[in-house]
C-alpha cells in the first residue's frame, strides 16, 4: 500500500489496485496551445508570435472568444502536422492549398 496526501495528512488506500487492469485509452488533442506550438517546432513562444504576426504559419484558432484560448488545430487540413508535412509554407501559400483540397471534396 502506498501512502497517499490528503489535507496534509498521511492516508494509504486499503485496496490495491487490481491486477491486469489497463489504463483508459487517452483521448487524441484537436488543438495545441502557444507552448505546445513553440515545443512541437522546437522554438521558443515569441518565435512562434513572430512567425504568426509575419505570415510565415497558421494563425490560432479563436476559441470561446477569448484572446487566452488561441489554440492551432493538430490534425485535419488546417492542421499543423500538415502544415509541417508540406514543409512549412507560409499563410496564404498554406490557405490556398487547404481551400484547394477543400473544393476537391464537394461533388
Amino acid at each position: 500500500m502506498v501512502p497517499a496526501q490528503i489535507g496534509g495528512e498521511a492516508m494509504t488506500n486499503p485496496t490495491p489496485a487490481p491486477q491486469g487492469l489497463q489504463p483508459a485509452p487517452a483521448v487524441p488533442r484537436l488543438a495545441a496551445d502557444k507552448a505546445e506550438v513553440a515545443a512541437l517546432l522546437g522554438v521558443c513562444t515569441k518565435t512562434v508570435d513572430r512567425l504568426v504576426m509575419t505570415g510565415k504559419m497558421p494563425a490560432p484558432v479563436l476559441l470561446g472568444g477569448s484572446s487566452r484560448s488561441k489554440r492551432w488545430p493538430i490534425d485535419g487540413p488546417s492542421g499543423l502536422r500538415r502544415w509541417i508535412a508540406l514543409g512549412c509554407p507560409d499563410r496564404k501559400k498554406f490557405e490556398a492549398l487547404t481551400e484547394e483540397e477543400a473544393k476537391s471534396w464537394i461533388p
